[in-house]
């Protein structure tokens, strides 16, 4: 879990301190990097190192998933330019794509699967916490140490979290085995393609929405960056909520039902979100739809998997969720009205009406989700889901 919470932590936290990065690294120019290469690193590295577990051992992946964020977090600290700067980020999103899923495979080992939609709960937990409280940690961190700070404070928890999972796991860890990199059998299940495509579908409106609830509060509403982080608290205080719910439901109910209710709920907060524009009762339904979805596709898809590709089958699974939302993300923008050379909010017409365009298209990629779940899913648990 603090493997968990540093990868996420590192998606936050460096968004309160970039104005400062780039006053102090007189590099304004390459600002947007500093995002851009996490992300775009974490991506690329989730489904090598889901199948580098299969393949050499879990906490073979694990300890060079950690090794690499530490070591980008030493170099970003250290930072004496902005290209050093960006090395460190790509380190770091190398290491942090390794972390999600590696740890999800950790607990589909050594848990049944009614402990492990616990253990998926609490990964929602650690993520909400992180997005919530990221930006406000690296403004304190900032305002006491400096920004520099931001980076070094990865160093003791995740060399301490390395040491516990090395304790816990030597001499349970698979011996090395040469198998194909894309097992054969990974997409031979119906279900493993319709749980990849609704989640896909979810993950992109998701991110559509949490990229632009800031644009409309502070935008349209004339709010500042406090309020845009309170608008969010309906979104992540109901994704916790309801993924701890969903956990215990899962044994009474069966993951096929908690699929279909979570596309509902999806269906209908982004609806309300279209409807009346970024409305805190649509984000809510919004946050409790995750909540439920995200835990039971991640168990859905680890107990479809053939044992020798688990790791390969969940950090395949949040590569495509990562890769539709970083593709779809930026057409949504298209569609509000922004438009390259923009140096103000101001400066997009029709700013109110662009961003209900974007929940509008939302709406639809969650209704493609839902429709996707209630038609591709068999009525009931059996052995295809």
């Amino acid at each position: 879990m603090v493997g968990v919470l540093l990868a996420s932590l590192e998606m936050a936290i460096v968004n309160a301190v970039l104005p400062r990065i780039a006053t102090d690294l007189d590099d304004a120019g390459l600002l947007p990097w500093i995002l851009t290469c996490y992300m775009g690193a974490s991506t690329l590295a989730t489904p090598v190192f889901g199948v580098v577990a299969d393949r050499y051992g879990r906490f073979a992946a694990y300890a060079w998933g950690m090794g690499l964020l530490l070591l980008g977090s030493a170099l970003a600290a250290l930072a004496p330019s902005m290209p050093a700067m960006l090395a460190g980020r790509v380190l770091q999103g190398l290491g942090g794509g390794a972390l999600m899923p590696v740890t999800i495979v950790i607990f589909g080992d050594r848990y049944p699967i009614a402990e492990r939609a616990k253990m998926f709960g609490l990964i929602s937990v650690v993520w909400g916490a992180s997005t919530l409280l990221g930006p406000v940690a690296g403004a304190a961190l900032t305002s006491w140490w400096g920004w520099r700070a931001v980076f070094w404070i990865n160093l003791l928890p995740g060399t301490l979290a390395l040491f516990g999972v090395w304790r816990e796991l030597r001499g349970t860890g698979l011996a090395p085995v040469h198998r194909p990199w894309l097992p054969a059998g990974l997409f031979q299940s119906r279900s493993q393609w319709v749980l990849n495509i609704s989640g896909a579908f979810a993950v992109a409106a998701l991110y559509g929405i949490l990229a632009h609830v800031a644009v409309w509060v502070q935008g349209v509403q004339g709010g500042d960056s406090m309020d845009a982080g309170v608008a969010l608290l309906p979104l992540t205080l109901s994704w916790t909520g309801a993924s701890q719910v969903a956990a215990r439901l899962i044994a009474p109910w069966g993951l096929a039902r908690l699929l279909r209710l979570g596309g509902a709920l999806l269906v209908s907060g982004l609806g309300l979100a279209w409807w009346w524009t970024m409305a805190p009762v649509g984000l809510g339904l919004l946050g409790a739809a995750m909540g439920v979805l995200i835990t039971c596709l991640n168990l859905a898809i680890q107990e479809l998997a053939p044992v020798t590709a688990k790791g390969a089958a969940i950090s395949t699974a949040i590569f495509l969720r990562n890769l539709a939302a970083t593709a779809i993300v930026p057409a949504l923008g298209h569609l509000a009205g922004f438009r390259p050379g923009m140096a103000h909010l101001s400066e997009v017409p029709h700013l109110a009406a662009g961003v209900q365009r974007v929940t509008g298209g939302c709406a639809v990629l969650g209704a493609l989700a839902a429709v996707t779940l209630w038609w591709g899913l068999p009525r009931q648990d059996g052995p295809d889901l």
